[in-house]
């Protein structure tokens, strides 16, 4: 039985989930770090689902014990390493972000158990420091944790899962076909559906990582590829992606965690022109603003 106890938490990134991380722990009376850009311990204020604003305050602790990093893909690393120092001999780390890739590079810089997890949770930014629960989804980790976890001492937000590699994947996939689009034609998820050059490249996508999926992993076809995006971007019709928000926002996207990914872990030089276009077309825009 694992005899470390987990109950003060470092959350890495104060943005969205974050700070959806920060509420769930004060629910549960249980203290947190809630660590934003300037490396402080950074307040935020939380609106909830019943419309009730919370105004969250994190507790200073140098040593960290649980670490759950919740920042964009891109800075994952670069923030992992500003405060690595600070890990001690039990730690363990849960990286919840979009995309894969980056998960990998930090289990690489450390001798910590690294965790990987995902979420559907719906969290919008309101105003600079407040955040909106939109949505109640599912937070998923592997369930390797529970070899260094008691479970009472994981966040409640966390449900333990034995197929986090798939779920992960599955996620990537839908991401690929959705956020690019979404922020190319700055529209919401559920607009690409009624736009007749969106779902053409939609499909062409779907094809390509069906391919990539075929010839990797398991065998599948590009209208299951399709099937699943679609029947996200139906049931998440009103909501923006993270990339779309990016963009907006004039902030680098996870382009290269998501549709990059499939041209990077591509041995076998696979034909998949569409993704690269994908990649091409968000670099542009970012190139505008950088």
């Amino acid at each position: 039985m694992q005899t470390k106890i987990y109950k003060h938490w470092h959350i890495l990134g104060a943005g969205a989930i974050g700070t959806l991380l920060a509420f769930k722990l004060s629910e549960q009376q249980r203290t947190f770090s809630l660590i934003g850009r300037n490396h402080q311990n950074d307040d935020r204020r939380f609106t909830d689902l019943k419309n009730v604003q919370h105004h969250l305050t994190g507790v200073e602790c140098d040593v960290i014990d649980g670490l759950i990093i919740c920042t964009k893909s891109t800075q994952a690393l670069d923030a992992f390493a500003s405060i690595q120092s600070r890990l001690g001999p039990h730690s363990i780390v849960i990286c919840l972000f979009n995309g894969l890739g980056a998960q990998q590079l930090v289990q690489e810089r450390t001798n910590c158990p690294v965790f990987f997890a995902t979420t559907t949770e719906g969290v919008s930014k309101v105003a600079p420091g407040h955040y909106m629960y939109k949505g109640a989804g599912e937070t998923m980790v592997d369930d390797r944790i529970l070899q260094f976890i008691n479970r009472d001492d994981l966040p409640e937000l966390f449900n333990v899962v034995d197929n986090i590699d798939e779920r992960l994947l599955n996620k990537l996939v839908v991401n690929s076909l959705i956020n690019p689009l979404t922020a190319l034609f700055d529209c919401k998820n559920g607009e690409l559906l009624s736009n007749a050059q969106a779902m053409t490249s939609m499909r062409a996508l779907a094809g390509e990582i069906a391919l990539w999926l075929s010839t990797y992993v398991y065998s599948t076809s590009a209208e299951v590829v399709l099937d699943m995006a679609v029947a996200i971007a139906k049931s998440t019709a009103n909501n923006t992606s993270s990339m779309r928000q990016d963009i907006q926002r004039k902030q680098l996207s996870e382009i290269d965690f998501i549709n990059g990914y499939w041209l990077k872990h591509n041995p076998k030089k696979l034909i998949l022109g569409e993704n690269a276009r994908m990649m091409a077309e968000i670099k542009t825009v970012e190139a505008k603003f950088i």
